[in-house]
């Protein structure tokens, strides 16, 4: 008998217990990313980041990331492709400077206006 009223105490203290925790769900990713098929977790989005500071110290592309961050504070206010697409650009404007390509003959510099 002293294993049956264990028991019912252990329940009783399961029930309260659980009556008191809140569900939560999972975070879903921002309708950006969820449109644009990327999406970053935080490690792989750290990454990504370090990688463009990386590259903005190192060949002196911080133009690239100041044109590209225009519209937002910072760059960690970047969504996933945004962040994806900043990095790719980076990467090759980092192979142009390597090879010797002059930057003004690519793409990568864009006309931001106010307007």
């Amino acid at each position: 008998m002293g294993g049956s009223m264990e028991k019912e105490k252990l329940r009783q203290l399961v029930d309260e217990v659980g009556k008191r925790l809140t569900v939560v769900a999972a975070p879903k990713p921002r309708q950006e990313d969820a449109a644009a098929g990327v999406h970053f977790d935080e490690v792989t989005r750290n990454a990504v980041i370090s990688r463009i500071r990386d590259l903005q110290r190192m060949f002196g592309l911080g133009w690239l990331v100041r044109q590209e961050t225009f519209h937002v504070p910072a760059l960690e206010c970047l969504e996933s492709d945004e962040l994806s697409a900043l990095l790719s650009d980076m990467e090759r404007a980092r192979e142009c400077l390597v090879e010797g390509i002059d930057i003004e003959h690519t793409d990568l510099i864009r006309s931001r206006s106010l307007d």
